[in-house]
């Protein structure tokens, strides 16, 4: 938040008319613990598979519960930068029932190893 300064940049591009009003969530990508670091090579695949549960178990229905928040895909996006590119993928080209809009930002997706988009993904109707 600090480092990006999302909220700023979002306030300007609303109040030029360049953005619409909306709810952004910033969930932390990294969700390795200290205890798992220590002398251990992470599997960042693991903490991949428990951000993307937690984001479709947890976020996702905060936000809804919390706020005035449109539960249509057509209204959803889910993105990311740096690592959050390769989570931004994965989440949101396996859940298109969920998300129409999926934003890579500067990164890459080495750290999704085994993922490929399918031809759901491929095929489904762009807006």
């Amino acid at each position: 938040m600090r480092g990006g300064r999302v909220h700023t940049i979002l306030d300007n591009l609303i109040a030029q008319k360049k953005a619409r009003p909306m709810i952004v969530a910033i969930p932390d990508g990294r969700g390795v613990t200290p205890f798992d670091r220590k002398g251990k090579t992470v599997d960042r695949t693991k903490n991949f598979d428990e951000f993307e549960a937690s984001m479709l178990r947890d976020v996702v229905p905060f936000v809804e519960k919390n706020y005035r928040a449109s539960q249509r895909r057509e209204d959803r996006a889910v993105a990311g930068f740096s690592v959050g590119t390769a989570l931004a993928c994965r989440i949101g080209l396996r859940h298109l029932d969920r998300f129409a809009w999926v934003g890579l930002l500067s990164g890459g997706t080495r750290l999704a190893d085994g993922f490929e988009a399918t031809a759901e993904a491929a095929a489904w109707p762009s807006r």
